[in-house]
């Protein structure tokens, strides 16, 4: 599963974690506390939010090894992509990890 994170995302959540940090000194926030989890909505912490690292697999370290090193033949001098050069790439990589 792909989930796609907008720019600025996790500033904004640090940007709204000092804030709620900010408004918790005031004496209404403990109201405020039990307001929430009346409402069924857990109270979400900052390390429950931040992304876990993936565990890169064998597979994986051998195929960017493959696409690095039969990129060139698909790249121009500009460093751009020839045309279909990408795929061909992907393909090719894949190829040579299967050996």
């Amino acid at each position: 599963m792909t989930v796609v994170v907008p720019p600025g995302f996790w500033e904004f959540i640090m940007w709204i974690s000092t804030r709620e940090d900010e408004e918790d000194e005031s004496p209404s926030s403990r109201a405020r506390e039990v307001i929430r989890r009346r409402a069924g909505r857990p109270l979400v912490r900052m390390d429950d939010l931040t992304p876990k690292k993936r565990k890169v697999n064998s597979y994986n370290r051998r195929y960017g090894k493959a696409f690095k090193r039969c990129k060139s033949k698909h790249m121009k001098k500009n460093g751009t992509w020839k045309k279909g050069g990408f795929k061909r790439c992907v393909k090719e990589a894949h190829r040579l990890v299967k050996k």
